[in-house]
């Protein structure tokens, strides 16, 4: 197990912390320098082995970690946090690491964190844990873009949620009615007997223009103003306010992003881009 404090034996060396469990079980000395210096190039701090832990950085201190956890073969590892007392930045960089790490040993990890981009980063399948439950077990694809449950898609991500009433139940979509705006949302099993319906739709998934947009089908399309915008650096966040009142946010790449405040645009999507919940 790996901790969110890391819990190193500050007085040893990084050969010490790494090489105790294999002490502890009475491994042969040989057969210990030989597999924590496969473990330490494993991670990457092989030149580091004699150092005390209080001469490392937060990054190595915790790659220090994970070889210790490592060098026993668990069949799975947990890791509580790991990268929780770390800088931004230093954070991304260890992803990377994580990844190839877990790629390279092949066994299970638990990872357990508040980081919603950290989870999606690095998790092949999420679960998403709220009050002690579990509300949501699945691929990070299908958590991301198909959330079962309004706390999902509010905890994972960006996400408009709109709450309206249930006008009429069609084969693939609903109409319903979002204070006096009329949306189609995708059809979902139980609708017959809801009256209120949520629909999660992710600022990505709107599309802005500034002339009508020629599209076929059917289509969510009001008229809207550009109240606010937030510049992230690969993308910007425009907030659009709607006749109704309501205001959406909708995400457009920094090239793309030829709007201002002030502005009337045309915001639309198509149904299916959106996740109806019923709760």
């Amino acid at each position: 197990m790996v901790f969110q404090s890391l819990a190193l034996f500050p007085h040893m060396t990084v050969y010490d912390n790494v090489a105790y469990g294999l002490k502890i079980r009475k491994v042969p000395k040989d057969e210990i320098d030989r597999r924590v210096d496969e473990i330490l190039e494993l991670v990457k701090i092989r030149e580091l082995r004699d150092r005390k832990v209080t001469q490392l950085s937060g990054g190595q201190r915790q790659r220090v970690a994970i070889a210790r956890s490592l060098i026993l073969n668990p069949k799975v590892l947990l890791l509580d946090e790991p990268l929780g007392a770390l800088d931004l930045k230093l954070r991304k960089e260890l992803h990377v690491e994580l990844k190839r790490l877990h790629k390279e040993v092949g066994n299970t990890w638990i990872f357990v964190t508040h980081d919603q981009e950290e989870a999606l980063t690095l998790a092949d399948r999420i679960g998403i844990m709220n009050s002690g439950r579990i509300e949501q077990i699945g691929d990070k694809w299908d958590v991301y873009e198909r959330p079962s449950k309004m706390f999902v898609a509010d905890f994972i991500g960006e996400t408009n949620i709109i709450q309206g009433s249930i006008k009429k139940a069609y084969k693939d979509y609903i109409v319903i009615d979002w204070r006096g705006i009329e949306l189609y949302v995708p059809f979902i099993e139980g609708c017959e007997g809801s009256k209120e319906i949520y629909l999660s739709i992710r600022p990505e998934n709107i599309s802005i223009s500034k002339t009508r947009p020629r599209v076929t089908g059917k289509l969510n399309l009001f008229n809207g103003e550009i109240i606010d915008e937030i510049f992230k650096g690969s993308y910007v966040t425009y907030y659009i306010k709607l006749p109704n009142k309501e205001v959406l946010r909708v995400t457009v790449l920094t090239k793309d992003a030829d709007f201002d405040v002030g502005d009337k645009v045309f915001v639309y999507w198509k149904p299916r881009m959106g996740v109806s919940i019923i709760e």
